[in-house]
């Protein structure tokens, strides 16, 4: 081999090696790089999104489920890389956005938090528990109020329906039942003195009357008469309600604004025939606020397009992703909600779960209310220290003479009632709705006060807590 072949050789050889010693640092370079892409960088995980890898996104969606977001600049590099292996980019961006909390919903705006509990009965009702963790209310309107994860129970027969819905607002349900019987031919009222209490009753000229200790908001009742006699209603009643009917003589009284029917006694309705031979049955009488499904409102025939601006209903569909959504119009405000839902199963995450019902029950034990009257303990009042005449003692120890209500536990289902805990003369008692104590009787309890009805003078008082 002679110099010139020795150089070629010499010269294909130093290539050689700075050919592999280029493709040796390229592939480790792109070795790294692969691997922060599908790791992250290490010395600086965790400042921002774009030093994470993919095995972080990945642990990301997991924990927390729509994390990835295509307006990003980083991940929507990512989910150009899915889509370089031939994957549905949309999909999986679906996919991991399917059971998150949906920002477009009232629930996720006003940082409630909810639980889930599934049926192991053969009823197939699944049950949801909202609360809100920051003390916000939802204001009134027609809004999605949220989305729940799950799916149609295969084997159940019937549709996906809402049932027991409630809302509350500072632990106080709204709409709930204030009267509730279940035929009023038992009542008749041709003497004033039968006229008392919570009742309809009938007079002798064909004229159905009401008797009432708290205001009614909303009414219903089943309306079955034999014949060709009718009804109408009083004035007042025509005057400050919607009135619906459907063909099997069900009847619902709608408040228009915030109207009410005021405590004590006064015409509801007459037929046109004194001696008409009817039953009213399943009636009841609300308090503000109460809730109607909106399928079922649909059944009735009404001519005011203004009705459904007045009336508090709930309806729900399921969407694409087989979830269920919750949709909701109320004139009131609430901060808790809760309902069931028949023939669909939540998707329940047992850990998701335990942490919520933690949370909200450290929510719960905070004081949410505080207020502070002026006049307590008003040191310039002079019946604090002066007996005037006709006064009965001290202030200081008009405590003792008064009912004090000192705390109140509220039956989380929503239908239960309340049970409180009131002083009276030193001691204290255990009371609920209807109690008698101190010459009063419990008509109504929440967080705030106790209305009374004072049975020497009939007057409904407000029972104030114990500061």
């Amino acid at each position: 081999m002679n110099k010139r072949e020795k150089a070629v050789w010499k010269l294909v050889t130093i290539l050689g090696v700075f050919m592999i010693m280029y493709f040796t640092y390229t592939s480790i370079q792109d070795f790294n790089k692969l691997n922060r892409n599908i790791n992250g960088s290490e010395n600086v995980k965790g400042e921002s999104k774009k030093n994470m890898g993919m095995t972080d996104y990945i642990n990301e969606f997991e924990k927390y489920p729509g994390s990835l977001d295509a307006k990003h600049i980083t991940q929507k590099k990512m989910l150009n890389v899915i889509e370089s292996y031939g994957l549905n980019s949309r999909k999986i961006l679906k996919e991991t956005q399917k059971g998150y909390r949906n920002t477009e919903t009232k629930m996720y705006k006003h940082g409630f938090i909810e639980t889930y509990s599934n049926s192991k009965t053969k009823t197939k009702n699944s049950s949801v528990y909202g609360f809100s963790l920051i003390d916000s209310s939802i204001t009134k309107g027609e809004f999605f109020l949220t989305e729940i994860k799950g799916s149609v129970s295969s084997s159940c027969n019937g549709d996906v329906l809402l049932k027991n819905v409630y809302l509350k607002e500072n632990d106080s349900t709204i709409g709930s039942p204030l009267i509730s019987f279940k035929s009023s031919n038992q009542y008749s009222c041709d003497n004033k003195k039968d006229i008392d209490g919570n009742k309809l009753c009938l007079k002798n000229n064909g004229e159905i009357w009401y008797s009432f200790d708290e205001r009614v908001y909303g009414f219903e009742f089943n309306m079955n008469i034999k014949g060709s006699n009718g009804y109408f209603f009083s004035d007042q009643i025509l005057a400050n309600y919607h009135i619906l009917k459907n063909e099997t003589g069900r009847t619902i009284g709608i408040p228009k604004h915030d109207s009410f029917i005021n405590r004590g006694v006064g015409l509801f309705l007459k037929f046109s025939e004194p001696k008409t031979d009817y039953d009213i049955n399943d009636i009841n009488f609300y308090d503000k606020g109460n809730l109607y499904d909106k399928n079922f409102l649909n059944t009735f025939v009404y001519d005011d397009e203004d009705l459904m601006n007045h009336a508090n209903y709930f309806y729900n569909k399921l969407n694409d992703d087989g979830n269920l959504e919750i949709y909701l119009s109320t004139n009131n405000e609430f901060d808790e909600y809760a309902f069931e839902v028949t023939c669909f199963k939540c998707d329940i995450n047992i850990n998701e779960r335990n942490l919520n019902e933690l949370e909200i029950i450290r929510a719960k034990i905070k004081e949410r209310n505080f207020y502070f009257e002026l006049e307590t303990n008003d040191p310039s009042d002079l019946t604090n220290i002066v007996i005037f005449d006709g006064q009965d003692g001290y202030n200081q120890g008009k405590r003792l003479r008064a009912v004090v209500p000192t705390n109140i536990t509220i039956d989380q289902s929503g239908f239960g009632n309340p049970i409180g805990l009131a002083e009276y003369q030193g001691q204290t008692y255990t009371v609920t709705l209807g109690d008698t104590i101190g010459g009063y009787k419990i008509l109504k309890m929440n967080q705030k006060y106790f209305l009374g009805k004072n049975l020497q003078s009939s007057n409904i008082d407000t029972l104030r807590y114990k500061k």
